[in-house]
C-alpha cells in the first residue's frame, strides 16, 4: 500500500506539518489487541475516550456507521470556535433577513405599523435560525472515508483493530510507533495544519 508522505514521516518521528486525526492498527487477535490497548493506556497516558477496541462484529454497516462516529466527532480542530461560529452565522442571517424584510416593508404602503414590526420580527428571527441551521449543516466533519474502508475490510477480514484519536501532537509518533510495532498492518488519517 502507498502510505502518504506525512504518515512515513511521522512514524518515523521526522519533524511534519499533518496532524494526526486518527490511527489504526489491525491485529489476529483479540488478546494482541487489548495487550497494545493497554499498553496505550499505560504507557503512552492514552484516555479511554482517545482509544477505542473493535472486533469483527463491528464490521457490518450499521454497528460500523454508529462505532465510526465516535473518531470523527472528537476531531480537535471542529469545535475550537463552534459557539462563536454559531452566533456570527445567526448575526449574519438575522441581519439579512431583517434588512431584506425591512426593505420590502419601505416599498409596501398599504400595511399597519404593527403588521411591519411583526414582518420584521418574524423574518429575523428566521433569517438567525437559517444562518444557525447553515452553519451546523456545512461545519459537520470531514467523514475519512479511505480511513474508514481501511478500517471495515480488514474488520469483514477476521481483524481486530485498535482505533486511536485526538491524541497530541507531542505524543503521535511515539503512538505510532507503538502501532505498527505491534500490529500486522496499519492505516492513519492525517490532516494538513494551516501554518499563520
Amino acid at each position: 500500500m502507498n502510505w502518504p508522505r506525512s504518515t512515513a514521516a511521522l512514524a518515523s518521528g521526522q519533524h511534519h506539518d499533518n496532524v494526526l486525526q486518527c490511527a489504526a492498527g489491525f491485529f489476529s487477535s483479540q488478546a494482541a489487541a487489548l495487550d497494545t490497548l493497554d499498553h496505550l493506556f499505560e504507557r503512552q497516558g492514552l484516555r479511554p475516550n482517545q482509544a477505542l477496541l473493535l472486533d469483527p462484529t463491528d464490521a457490518s454497516r450499521t454497528r460500523f456507521a454508529r462505532v465510526s462516529w465516535r473518531w470523527t466527532d472528537r476531531w480537535p480542530s471542529e469545535h475550537a470556535q463552534s459557539r462563536s461560529d454559531r452566533l456570527v452565522c445567526a448575526g449574519v442571517g438575522a441581519w439579512l433577513a431583517g434588512m431584506c424584510t425591512l426593505l420590502w416593508l419601505v416599498a409596501e404602503t398599504d400595511t399597519d405599523q404593527a403588521m411591519h414590526l411583526l414582518w420584521l420580527g418574524g423574518a429575523t428571527l428566521s433569517g438567525a435560525l437559517l444562518g444557525v441551521g447553515l452553519h451546523l449543516l456545512f461545519s459537520r466533519p470531514m467523514r475519512p472515508v479511505q480511513f474508514d474502508r481501511n478500517v471495515q475490510r480488514h474488520l469483514a477480514e477476521g481483524c481486530h483493530a485498535v482505533v486511536v484519536h485526538g491524541v497530541p501532537a507531542r505524543q503521535q509518533a511515539e503512538v505510532m510507533a507503538v502501532l505498527r510495532g505491534r500490529s500486522q498492518a496499519w492505516c492513519t488519517e492525517a490532516l494538513a495544519v494551516h501554518r499563520l
